[in-house]
């Protein structure tokens, strides 16, 4: 593509854009840095940086020195990157310039800290662009125990996701694709490889650092809008009504539940001729379902599908015994795509991925059609008073309800607390919810909150939403 396409525009940021060319050159410079013996088994390089062009030449410069990257997240608390760094055995973190100092303070004496070069440094060793084949990236997610899990990825499976993503919404050279994940996120490996891959260009895009009409210039031009539904909903009220939504063609929707709201935004906000997809893609199996709509569909209910499953993998519903479960069950996933399980974590990997299936914990309906929709989780399940309950089942409600914006059901020892944002009255919300759920499940609390605290994945953040829980 570098070849191809060497002067277009590879990436832009809030204060450049790279093309294709520079890009290329400033990768082959960090791949010299990173001195890494191509002889070996791919090394593990941590990556700390922020949400700019930089990172991207940083993790594709990781690659090209036969490594495999693991995202160091600066906004994660010390303790969790330092223990990140020690359960992966990173012996090279790469830091820019604004993080050089946290990295060298956070490593000590366990690992060798990297400057990322400038963007106009020239390599000053191999500048070639042979990778190894096995491993491409580490993320590190939170774990049941509350052991941070390593999902590995491997080279093959990051092709394979960009192929199918590229040919579901069909990118190309002239696109312009949104990126509101960090690389730490899965949902980065969609833009990032999805534009790269395609001769397209990203905008890196910060959602929590936008001023003034900063959002709509880093928007302007987009063609291909990927991001969670929270972030999708703040973006749309914000840019409603401006030029800065007109060359959107695909909305692409996931990693939280999308409602049928959502899709009354996408019909409300976005040009006539663009497509709505919602999708479902754990870490560890990359992309596996996916719905799609133009803005004259009808969805089958309140709840828009996270459809059929793509091309070349295969998705059961099987009961807790393992059997097919026919209309609702866990999604199991059958594809060659699947992880090759989590770092050093082999009883975990034995567990959630056997005999050829991956056992993502999510729970789903079948339609008559044969698409599935989300039912929330299988480990999510709490006792009320003696009860089970699925605190996601109660915010699926919660979200449904009219006056709600943003919602989150939280569990604290045995009572459920929901907060949201939105113009619904407490009294009113409380009144509705006890004529669609049991007694039970009702919350404890409802708390009306300005805004729901997000991660830098645009997920709700729910342990600094469950800390910063006003008193009874």
């Amino acid at each position: 593509m570098a070849e191809q396409f060497a002067d277009a525009p590879a990436v832009r940021d809030r204060d450049d854009v790279c093309s294709y060319r520079e890009l290329c050159r400033w990768s082959a410079a960090v791949a010299a840095a990173l001195q890494t013996d191509r002889q070996a088994e791919p090394s593990l390089i941590g990556l700390c940086v922020g949400h700019d062009a930089a990172a991207i030449a940083g993790l594709l410069g990781i690659l090209r020195a036969g490594g495999a990257y693991v995202p160091l997240d600066p906004e994660l608390p010390a303790a969790r990157i330092r223990e990140i760094i020690a359960t992966a055995g990173i012996g090279q973190v790469l830091a820019d310039a604004a993080h050089l100092a946290a990295a060298t303070e956070l490593c000590g004496d366990a690992a060798r800290v990297v400057c990322m070069p400038e963007p106009d440094a020239i390599a000053a060793a191999r500048s070639d662009t042979t990778g190894q084949p096995g491993l491409a990236y580490v993320l590190f997610t939170s774990g049941t125990t509350g052991v941070p899990k390593g999902v590995m990825q491997t080279h093959a499976n990051v092709l394979q996701h960009a192929a199918t993503y590229s040919a579901s919404v069909a990118i190309g050279p002239q696109d312009l694709l949104a990126q509101f994940a960090r690389c730490g996120y899965d949902a980065a490996v969609m833009d990032i490889f999805g534009a790269l891959l395609n001769g397209a260009c990203l905008s890196l895009i910060d959602v929590t650092d936008m001023q003034d009409d900063a959002l709509a210039t880093a928007m302007r031009g987009v063609s291909v809008l990927h991001a969670t539904p929270s972030v999708f909903r703040f973006v749309s009220d914000e840019l409603r009504d401006t030029e800065a939504l007109a060359r959107v063609r695909a909305v692409v929707l996931g990693g939280e539940e999308t409602r049928g709201s959502d899709f009354e935004i996408f019909r409300n906000c976005y040009r006539d001729d663009a497509v709505f997809i919602n999708g479902l893609g754990p870490s560890e199996s990359t992309m596996a379902l996916q719905f799609c709509a133009s803005r004259d569909a009808r969805l089958p209910g309140r709840q828009v599908p996270v459809g059929h499953a793509v091309p070349g993998t295969d998705v059961l519903l099987l009961d807790k015994d393992g059997r097919q479960a026919g209309i609702r069950g866990e999604i199991v996933i059958r594809s060659p795509w699947v992880s090759p399980g989590y770092l050093q974590q082999p009883e975990l990997t034995a567990t959630r991925m056997r005999d050829g299936l991956y056992y993502t914990g999510d729970l789903a309906r079948r339609l008559p059609d044969g698409a599935l929709v989300y039912e929330g989780r299988l480990d999510a399940q709490v006792q009320i008073n003696g009860r089970r309950t699925e605190p996601g089942e109660v915010e699926l409600a919660l979200a449904a309800l009219d006056g709600v914006d943003r919602c989150a059901v939280l569990v604290t020892g045995q009572t459920l607390v929901a907060c949201y944002s939105g113009s619904a009255e407490e009294a009113g919300l409380r009144a509705m919810l006890q004529a669609v759920l049991p007694s039970w499940m009702v919350p404890a609390r409802l708390v009306q909150l300005p805004g729901l605290h997000l991660r830098a994945n645009g997920k709700v953040d729910r342990d600094a939403l469950l800390a910063s829980l006003p008193g009874p």
